[in-house]
């Protein structure tokens, strides 16, 4: 679910996008904390307002239990936020980020709004991949995709648990993947050591670039900053 500014709030993920991110969980997602019922997101567990909905039925719940139960515990957790700045809105970017730092296995669907200090957040704990062409969501009302476009949008995965999962999303041809460079970029020029990249031992090939790679003390990693499968694997653990 997310907001636009026709003032909807109402509009759904489409199909390609849950499809890529079911494949990324390695088939399910756990949690869905921001579900309703026009929603094609079979989640194992689906929230929403008043309710939480899994396959042997229904419960209740308070509105402010969304965001002071933890999403950690759950194996995988897709979520559309509301798009809007009101107080909702607020509180998904807060639970959010939390839960990113908390380690939440997690994939999120928000506007590439790169000034914002949510968005910023975003780049800092999660992979972020633009999305091209814009997305067209689904109108709630309607159940078709909806006929305006209103802003740009991203996916940000935090905390992979797979390198497998990674991989998919990276690759995924729906827009530019944002990789995460900067521990990278000083893996080839550390603060303390001026040693070139080239200096140290050549180990094989990037499999996203094909340039050559080296074994640096921070991992292995290629001039274009993609860290090899182990030692992004050890790091996303």
């Amino acid at each position: 679910m997310n907001s636009t500014p026709s003032g909807k709030e109402q509009y759904c993920t489409p199909p390609d996008i849950i499809d890529l991110v079911v494949r990324c969980f390695g088939g399910t997602i756990a949690l869905d904390p921001c579900w309703n019922k026009v929603s094609s997101v079979q989640a194992t567990e689906r929230w929403t307002r008043g309710r939480i909905l899994t396959s042997t039925g229904r419960t209740e719940k308070t509105p402010e239990e969304t965001f002071t139960r933890p999403w950690v515990d759950y194996e995988s957790v897709y979520v559309n936020p509301p798009y809007g700045n009101s107080p909702t809105g607020r509180a998904f970017k807060n639970k959010i980020i939390k839960e990113a730092k908390a380690g939440t296995h997690m994939i999120i669907c928000v506007p590439a709004n790169t000034g914002t200090k949510f968005f910023q957040a975003c780049m800092r704990y999660g992979v972020v991949k633009f999305c091209s062409p814009r997305v067209h969501f689904i109108d709630y009302e309607t159940g078709l995709p909806a006929a305006h476009v209103m802003h740009d949008t991203a996916l940000v995965y935090f905390n992979p648990r797979t390198q497998k999962g990674l991989r998919i999303f990276c690759k995924d041809p729906r827009g530019i993947t944002m990789q995460r460079v900067l521990d990278a970029a000083e893996a080839v020029q550390p603060a303390s050591n001026s040693t070139p990249l080239t200096d140290f031992r050549r180990v094989g090939y990037c499999a996203d670039c094909r340039e050559p790679q080296y074994l640096t003390p921070s991992g292995t990693v290629c001039c274009n900053g993609h860290w090899g499968a182990d030692t992004l694997e050890r790091r996303t653990s």
